[in-house]
């Protein structure tokens, strides 16, 4: 043992059964700069700590023979030490060798050596503290970490009290747990599965415990360990029953948006314990005195196999479904008072103090109509056997009940409390207009049906989480009615294992087999199509209702869109080594396509030079040089596609890689070509609108020629504006924005309307009254004006006849009327 290092655990580990397995062990980089500060506080401290416990040992080190002691251990705690002192003391008294000078010399070694062990003993215990400390911070941030785990929710440890208690710490728990939820694929996203990070935190060189489990004797790390803690684990249990009420004791106001995450992903991890779908990743994190970090992947298999979790936190899958809608009756619930409130409150914030009152008396006048109205009863009868069909929902889900059947009473009673609140809405209302609130009654009736929304609240919470149930449920005996689907699970894993792997190795330089993609694409293509016509079928023989058909429908095509987020990766790079064979193609010919390149190159810049000397171009040159760049363009496309048919790709991946090819042919010709397609956009508008002086585009305005957006203004209509641009849009293509005083829109708009027979004499006016009255978007749309305008205009012509009338009775007044 090192001086001032910690003493290992004496006892053997013969005994233990199950021994951890580490997948996999590197260096983590802590990412949180605040993290990554304290834990460079604490490294800082425990080097300095360190240094003065070597010093402290190695005096204690020297008197520690004198005195009988071999080991630290043996003097660790203040009880041994005090046991020892007695001893030594009555030694020291009894020894007849000694005479009294020696007896006290040795009496005040051994205060020396007391005072060494004391102070030893306590930077023992400051140390282990620190090294615990710094474990602990490395192990939260590695459990938050933003760019491996973004959006993960710290479950322990946490902060304040929960039932009194603060979090745990010891054997029987997990050191730090964060809850990621679950990420569907997209656009360069790989999706994910809810996932339960646990994290053993370690100190300098502290070592794995070991603890007996229902498996026999297991070492902290092994599945059999984690299965046991996470199954007794108290501090999961208490933050897994914990109460909205609980949770605002301990500072945690639920209804606030970091309230309401934590309340979220708490149902998810529920959710995702109760079908199964719920992911463990283990890991050691080990910090060091110098603030070195190291995570260890722990794999929970044994002998091949996952060891599954049946328990978490003291609580198995039937009572977390109790759990579990307990928390979404909450935030339901919470959710629509919000929004209820808050549309209450924008209804009523624009009204001054008067209208409020109007509606406030107009509104307690339908309370009256309602309780005094017949047809108030059927209301309440609709309302209540919507309570009872859901009651025989909760019932029959318990119970395992036919789904179709269950399906039914959910939409039975969604039409029950619908008719509820119509009816009580149309009595209300009709109450409400034997008023005649003027302006007011939109507002009013609005109010009514937020009003009726909030007494049917209870019911409305209750269909929503129950038809959660009920999707959940319904999804999990499909996927559990063959086990084929668990050959689909495992090929969606692999493929999306693929698919990351495949990334890494473009990064790397490496280039993948262009046969092995299509394969495993093609593999895709079959998986994905066999699937959804297993789950169409399912779907169709269980004869649900076709909203909940469509729910479920989307819930089991989950694993199909991750497949295909997959297939997206392999396709990228398909395409993208099609092209590159395709340019390669093309090799022989790279000399000669320099030389031409040069000379297109050449010609586009004598033609741009005449041009700014303001002089015509001669168009045949334009025109040769045209046809000369469309044929190399030909050219090359046809021996690109030769090379693509040739590669075995399908017709829509041969359509892209030769899209890629376009692109990059467009950067190599873009300055010639794109000057040949003005020019010869120019020269087709001028022989349109024909020699009207001020409607040709002559060269000196030419740079002004975008040929785009001429285009698209000559054949196409605005389809909306933004600002001072109006938005167009061809069949097939993004829609472009082009400024409302572009030249190119105004040099289209003329031609426009010569090819529709205006004469050009016409056409010319209307082009220099565009000029110079630089007409708003708007009228150019030619649109019909929007609901809000039409009632900003009323308000302007009430506004301003208001005003004629009080004029008029000014005039009266005044001429003594």
């Amino acid at each position: 043992m090192k001086t001032g290092d910690f003493a290992t655990d004496p006892r053997t580990k013969e005994d233990v059964k199950h021994r951890a397995t580490i997948e996999e062990t590197s260096q983590y980089q802590v990412l949180n700069p605040a993290a990554r500060e304290e834990l460079d506080k604490k490294s800082e401290a425990a080097i300095e700590a360190h240094a003065e416990r070597t010093g402290t040992a190695s005096d204690l080190n020297h008197l520690m023979p004198e005195f009988g002691v071999e080991k630290h251990s043996e003097i660790n705690s203040p009880a041994k030490l005090t046991k020892l002192m007695e001893l030594r003391i009555e030694e020291i008294a009894r020894d007849s060798s000694l005479n009294g000078t020696q007896k006290r010399e040795r009496l005040e070694r051994l205060n020396e050596f007391e005072s060494l062990a004391t102070r030893y003993n306590e930077q023992l215990n400051q140390a282990k503290a620190l090294s615990k400390e710094m474990g602990e911070i490395g192990a939260i941030a590695h459990a938050l970490d933003p760019i491996a785990r973004p959006g993960a929710i710290l479950l322990a440890p946490f902060d304040g009290l929960i039932d009194g208690s603060k979090c745990i710490d010891g054997r029987d728990t997990i050191d730090v747990i964060s809850f990621l939820p679950a990420r569907e694929s997209g656009p360069g996203l790989p999706g994910r599965p809810p996932t339960l990070v646990l994290n053993e935190a370690k100190g300098g060189g502290s070592p794995l415990k070991d603890a007996d489990t229902p498996d026999g004797r297991a070492e902290q790390g092994s599945p059999e360990y984690l299965r046991r803690t996470l199954a007794i684990d108290l501090n999961l249990q208490r933050l897994l029953h914990e109460t909205p009420t609980s949770m605002l004791e301990r500072g945690l106001d639920p209804n606030s948006p970091k309230g309401r995450a934590y309340l979220q992903a708490r149902a998810e991890l529920l959710r995702a314990f109760s079908d199964g779908t719920l992911r463990y990743e283990y890991n050691k994190i080990q910090v060091t005195r110098d603030g070195t970090v190291t995570e260890s992947r722990f794999t929970l298999e044994r002998n091949g196999k996952l060891l599954p979790m049946d328990v978490f936190g003291r609580t198995d899958r039937e009572l977390t479904r109790e759990l579990l809608r307990n928390d979404r009756t909450y935030l339901h619930s919470q959710e629509l008072t919000q929004d209820n409130a808050q549309k209450l409150s924008d209804l009523l914030e624009p009204l001054g103090r008067y209208d409020r009152e109007i509606v406030g008396i107009t509104l307690q006048h339908t309370d009256d109509a309602w309780l005094s109205n017949a047809r108030s009863v059927q209301a309440m009868l609709e309302g209540e056997q919507a309570r009872q069909a859901l009651d025989r929902v909760s019932e029959a889900l318990a119970q395992g009940g036919s789904l179709s059947e269950i399906s039914k009473l959910l939409a039975s009673a969604k039409k029950n409390i619908a008719a509820a609140i119509e009816i009580e809405t149309e009595i209300r209302k009709t109450a409400a207009r034997e008023l005649d609130v003027g302006d007011l009654s939109q507002i009013v009736e609005r109010n009514i049906e937020l009003v009726a929304d909030g007494r049917n609240q209870e019911v409305l919470v209750a269909v929503r989480v129950l038809e959660q149930d009920f999707i959940e449920h319904a999804t999990q005996r499909i996927l559990q009615s063959t086990s084929e689907r668990d050959n689909f699970s495992r090929f969606v894993q692999e493929m999306t294992t693929d698919a990351r792997a495949l990334e890494k190795d473009r990064s790397d330089g490496r280039t993948p087999d262009l046969t092995e993609l299509l394969r495993e694409v093609e593999s895709i293509d079959r998986a994905i199509l066999a699937e959804r016509d297993f789950n169409s079928r399912e779907l169709t023989q269980l004869e649900l209702e076709p909203d909940h058909q469509r729910l479920i429908a989307q819930v089991l095509d989950s694993d199909c869109r991750d497949l295909e987020s997959a297939r997206e990766v392999f396709e990228r790079h398909i395409i993208a080594q099609a092209a590159a064979k395709a340019s390669e193609a093309r090799a022989s010919d790279a000399q000669d396509r320099a030389q031409f390149l040069t000379y297109a190159l050449d010609h586009s810049q004598e033609i741009a030079n005449t041009l700014a000397r303001g002089v015509e171009p001669d168009p045949d040159l334009v025109r040769q040089l045209g046809d000369q760049i469309q044929r190399a363009i030909e050219h090359e496309r046809a021996i690109e596609t030769q090379a693509l048919e040739a590669l075995g790709i399908s017709a829509e991946q041969a359509e892209y890689a030769a899209r890629v090819l376009d692109i990059q042919r467009a950067r190599d010709y873009e300055q010639a070509q794109e000057l040949v397609v003005r020019e010869q956009a120019r020269t087709a508008h001028n022989e349109l609108v024909g020699p009207t002086k001020g409607l040709q585009i002559s060269a000196g305005q030419a740079h002004t020629l975008d040929p785009v957006a001429y285009e698209m203004v000559r054949y196409n209509e605005p389809i909306a504006r933004d600002g001072q641009a109006l938005i167009y849009q061809q069949a097939g293509r993004e829609p472009i924005a082009i400024p409302h005083d572009s030249p190119s829109r105004r040099y289209a708009e003329i031609a426009k309307l010569i090819s529709r027979g205006v004469p050009p004499e016409l056409a010319l006016n209307r082009y220099l009254v565009d000029i110079s009255q630089s007409r708003d978007p708007a009228e150019a749309v030619r649109r019909l004006p929007t609901a809000n305008e039409l009632q900003v205009k009323r308000a302007k012509d009430a506004q301003a006849l208001e005003r004629a009338r009080q004029q008029g009775l000014g005039r009266g007044l005044g001429d003594g009327r």
